[in-house]
């Protein structure tokens, strides 16, 4: 009796977030559908709660819909120059749009995930979501279900839970959101002294804007550069070229003048209202939590009942899985433009050719099975401690930089000096990379490999590191 009534408390006390998709506009409001995780909204086996009155009465179950008098606006402008940098402005997006797994992807979370980037890259990124109103059903563990829906319940929980998933959505939050950037990119005729002066440009908005237009002028030609974006919600921006994508518009800028993409920003968010809204993300809850499904659950066997209490893919496994897909096309792009490099062409250097060759289909692989893993996929790999296993972290960066590092004096590539005085410092491309605790990571090798006398090393995933201080004392080893 005590592990039910704790089950009760759990179910009715966890809500998650997620990303809204089309298939939520279901019944009254675009609450009470059942939901996947990964898939979206499904069918819904509830009976559609009414409307509240404009003072809704206590103990009722309605649903109800709030536009807020002050919108909510979320900025996350930043220059994205490492690996580092992009997971954690993903993590950002994920806060703001709710995880985001298999096909269910907010709109920021689908660009940033089909955006061409390496590690040689520079992103300046514009992104605002706008929080205008949300609906929800208040009270909604007294929310009823078809006749149908409880006999399949009773008979059939198995089947129960493949039709209507695993989750109810309780709540929808509306408005809008708009993400863009301007991507640079080298090409095979770069040189690394244009790639250097557009990763000195700490933003290209506002007061630096003079500092890349120059730069533009004088370099564009050596680089790959574009500038694109994505809205939902919202109305059409003046001066804007978008081509409809799915649930997003895709956005055209100039990549010339900055400016015109700030101010695009800027006549988006002033044309939000309340009929171009869209929904962003939905809240979903356990059938557990519904009153309904508790009697008929409680009376089911142990292994039964276990079916209605499943595991949440918790924030780190989710942070894991989105850093390697990061990573893993990070590196895949930057094999691709190294394929490109000058020194491969005419026959040259084959053994190197035939090297990125077979890591470029090594990684394509990779990145193909952790885009099919589903939630169920997730929860089996954090059930079984096997984070590690599946998720390499920077071991991906790695496996490219051992590769390519020792070609790129030879192929005219520029390489910003080693600061680690024993093994490789861990790079943003160029520059060895200082982190947020002001050190430099220097990798010595694999896992067994002795440490450095004087050092204090320390095991990252298969890898031996030690940390050596980010000062301008620091050595510059050749």
């Amino acid at each position: 009796m005590r592990a039910i009534i704790f089950a009760t408390l759990v179910a009715t006390a966890v809500a998650f977030t997620g990303p809204f998709l089309s298939n939520c506009e279901n019944g009254l409001s675009g609450v009470t559908s059942g939901y996947y995780v990964g898939v979206g909204c499904t069918s819904s086996p509830i009976i559609q709660p009414i409307a509240c009155a404009v003072k809704p009465v206590q103990g009722v179950t309605c649903v109800v819909k709030n536009t807020l008098n002050n919108t909510k606006v979320d900025t996350h402008d930043r220059t994205v120059l490492t690996s580092d940098q992009h997971s954690k402005l993903m993590g950002v997006v994920a806060a703001a749009e709710g995880k985001a797994f298999g096909v269910t992807v907010g709109a920021a979370a689908s660009y940033m995930r089909t955006e061409s980037v390496s590690e040689r890259s520079v992103m300046y990124v514009l992104g605002t979501n706008v929080i205008h109103g949300f609906e929800f059903v208040q009270f909604d563990q007294n929310l009823k279900l078809t006749t149908s829906a409880l006999t399949r319940l009773r008979t059939d929980p198995e089947g129960f839970l493949k039709a209507y998933g695993e989750y109810y959505v309780s709540g929808v939050e509306k408005g809008a959101s708009f993400f863009a950037s301007i991507n640079i990119n080298e090409m095979a005729s770069s040189n690394s002294e244009s790639m250097s002066v557009f990763t000195s440009i700490s933003t290209p908005f506002g007061g630096g804007s003079g500092n890349y237009t120059d730069a533009f002028a004088k370099h564009s030609s050596n680089l790959s550069i574009e500038a694109r974006g994505t809205r939902r919600g919202g109305g059409l921006i003046p001066g804007v070229e978008e081509v409809p994508d799915g649930d997003y518009k895709t956005l055209f800028f100039s990549k010339e003048n900055p400016s015109l993409m700030e101010t695009a920003r800027f006549n988006w968010i002033k044309s939000i209202k309340p009929e171009n809204v869209v929904g962003l993300t939905v809240t979903y809850k356990p059938w557990f939590n519904i009153l309904a499904v508790q009697n008929v659950v409680n009376a089911m066997p142990a292994n039964k009942r276990a079916l209605f209490f499943p595991q949440p893919v918790v924030d780190q496994t989710f942070q894991r899985y989105d850093e390697a897909r990061i990573l893993l096309a990070r590196a895949l792009v930057s094999v691709n433009v190294a394929q490109t490099w000058r020194c491969l062409q005419e026959g040259a250097n084959v053994g190197f050719r035939n090297d990125l060759l077979n890591l470029n289909r090594k990684l394509s692989n990779e990145l193909a099975k952790i885009e099919q893993l589903t939630e169920v996929d997730l929860r089996r790999i954090q059930i079984n401690g096997e984070l590690d296993t599946y998720f390499r972290g920077q071991g991906i960066i790695h496996e490219y930089v051992d590769l390519v590092q020792p070609k790129m004096q030879e192929c005219d590539i520029e390489l910003t000096c080693e600061r680690c005085e024993f093994g490789k410092c861990d790079r943003d491309g160029l520059r060895c990379n200082v982190w947020p605790s002001g050190n430099y990571h220097c990798r010595v090798g694999p896992w067994g490999t002795a440490c450095p006398v004087g050092k204090s090393c320390t095991r990252y995933l298969d890898y031996l590191y030690y940390f050596a201080p980010a000062t301008d004392a620091t050595p510059c080893v050749l």
